[in-house]
């Protein structure tokens, strides 16, 4: 875990064997200025590339009042607070909010197109209280970080870093995915039993 936004910065600039730094504000370093810029993209781009347990969110669709040029009948307006980083799926709000998989979207600039009305959003939100992130989202961006920072600070390769943040994006998948999966089908007769 991660008290600030500089300190996730200094994990990444150890990684490349940077300075650490003190203010992503005030400091005139040269990994500051990088870090000034690419953090909060670096950070966003992170949260879009999986389904972090943290940022999910939930939330009912206020209709947008912006023309509907497309073949679905509805459409809604994205969450801004906090903010819509990645849709992931509709949900149901006269059925208990159920999640409705099968059901199809578009998303298009700010805008869910989609032919179910009322309809709520389960997705990935711009989290930026550091204090939110868990364990392997901190890795995973001090390592995005690290592989932005390391050819203007000391000309190495990006391959390294990108492989370890590659990593450690699928092992968050993978725990993701061991939650979601189903339980095996129980035998139905005693044929499926000795030969299923």
């Amino acid at each position: 875990m991660a008290d600030s936004d500089v300190q996730i910065c200094n994990i990444a600039l150890r990684r490349v064997q940077g300075e650490p730094i003190t203010d992503l504000v005030t400091d005139t370093t040269k990994g500051a200025a990088i870090c000034r810029t690419i953090y909060e993209p670096t950070r966003d781009a992170v949260l879009r590339d999986h389904s972090w347990s943290f940022a999910i969110r939930r939330q009912v669709l206020a209709a947008s009042t912006d023309p509907n040029l497309t073949q679905f009948l509805y459409p809604f307006v994205e969450p801004a607070d906090p903010w819509c980083l990645l849709p992931l799926v509709l949900l149901d709000p006269s059925s208990n909010y159920a999640e409705l998989p099968g059901f199809t979207f578009q998303e298009e600039g700010r805008i869910i197109y989609t032919n179910l009305s009322p309809a709520a959003l389960k997705y990935v939100a711009r989290i930026t209280d550091v204090k939110m992130f868990d364990a392997n989202f901190v890795d995973a961006l001090a390592w995005r970080l690290a592989a932005d920072l390391i050819g203007p600070l000391n000309g190495k390769t990006l391959v390294e870093p990108m492989t370890m943040y590659q990593g450690i994006l699928n092992a968050a998948k993978g725990n993701n995915d061991k939650g979601a999966k189903e339980p095996p089908l129980k035998p139905t007769s005693w044929v499926d039993s000795r030969f299923g």
